[in-house]
């Protein structure tokens, strides 16, 4: 197949999200022979166009400032999207805004308008309609969690749930060790904003969290220099800014903490899984019916920052509790969450979409 992609921000990404996503099913689906093409933006040390085997990335230039690079993506895709692709493929945003080719594949990625927390009350009615009026115009949606799914095929029955994936290989290298060796290491990967729970885990290590145990945050986002200030008036914070090589963050982490109120299915909680980390998460509904409290996972409310330092206090003192989570996730991982697996679900869903197109013709 000929696929094209639509919506992503950076490629290959820095962390976890949607463009880790496209990322992961981009090295799979290639490594199968399927052709793949992608829209995306040109960051600073980025050429405008690449070509590999099975591959070519065309970039276009925006600025960093968000939302503003939104609409710098939806220019350059409007001006360099081409016809002729068996499948057209959206994501995030962009890929709401229109139906790009035909036949048109959408991915929700949770519904990111419907946050109740970090809403741009404007931009947000914005994102809400196109959101939702996409899942209707276009001929098949994926959905990331069963929630989405279920919204999504209020409008459109051609919904299906692919849930996310990760690549176990990139945690089978031995990493160095990024940490200093005194003390326990708690990390956070992600976009610093309200809803992913950022100054929650903050407010926890200032008040709850023992002088020997640091918290490690990996990312940027609006809340960046909120952030860097709290890390550079606490002992026990360190801020460390985007990465190159995440994995080693979640090789040697003693915990990985996910303190979100909203995800669709979030990627860096099986990043930490795959990497043999404990978890504590927040009650995201993407967890329901995937993961246990107390087997694969500690799951505390989200928003309530004492029972999360809790939990975290639990995972790091108790070494048979360790083991346990670590050792039910990682089982969990292989035989449910591979990328290999997912990407050929999606896959057999775009062969479905085109035999379809063809019997109606």
């Amino acid at each position: 197949m000929d696929i094209l992609i639509i919506g992503a921000r950076r490629y290959p990404p820095l962390i976890g999200g949607l463009e880790r996503y496209i990322y992961e099913f981009t090295q799979v689906a290639t490594e199968l022979g399927h052709d793949i093409t992608i829209l995306t933006q040109m960051h600073k040390g980025e050429k405008k166009f690449e070509e590999k085997e099975n591959l070519k990335i065309i970039r276009g230039y925006a600025p960093e400032k968000q939302p503003i690079d939104r609409l710098f993506l939806l220019l350059n895709t409007m001006l360099k999207r081409e016809k002729g692709y068996d499948v057209c493929w959206g994501h995030g945003t962009i890929g709401a805004m229109a139906k790009w080719g035909e036949p048109y594949a959408y991915t929700i990625h949770g519904f990111t308008s419907l946050r109740e927390t970090d809403k741009n009350p404007i931009f947000n009615k914005f994102q809400n309609f196109f959101e939702f009026k996409i899942l209707d115009k276009a001929d098949l949606n994926i959905g990331v969690d069963k929630k989405s799914t279920s919204m999504a095929k209020r409008f459109n029955e051609n919904s299906y749930l692919v849930e996310n994936g990760v690549d176990i290989k990139r945690f089978e290298k031995d990493y160095e060790n990024p940490y200093p060796s005194k003390g326990k290491h708690v990390l956070f990967v992600g976009r610093l904003i309200e809803s992913k729970g950022t100054l929650d885990i903050i407010n926890g290590f200032k008040k709850y969290a023992d002088d020997n145990v640091y918290l490690h945050i990996v990312g940027d986002g609006e809340l960046k220099e909120r952030v860097k200030k709290e890390a550079n008036e606490s002992d026990s914070i360190i801020y460390e800014g985007r990465v190159d090589i995440v994995e080693k963050y979640f090789q040697h982490a003693d915990l990985y903490v996910l303190p979100s109120y909203y995800e669709g299915f979030p990627t860096t909680v099986l990043e930490g899984m795959a990497a043999k980390t404990p978890t504590v998460v927040s009650n995201l509904p993407a967890f329901k019916g995937n993961f246990e409290d107390g087997r694969e996972t500690l799951i505390f409310e989200a928003g309530d920052v004492e029972g999360m330092m809790k939990d975290i206090e639990n995972v790091l003192n108790d070494k048979k509790l360790r083991e346990k989570l670590v050792k039910n996730a990682y089982n969990k991982i292989i035989n449910e969450y591979t990328w290999e697996a997912q990407t050929k679900k999606i896959l057999g869903l775009f062969e479905k979409l085109i035999d379809d197109g063809r019997n109606e013709r």
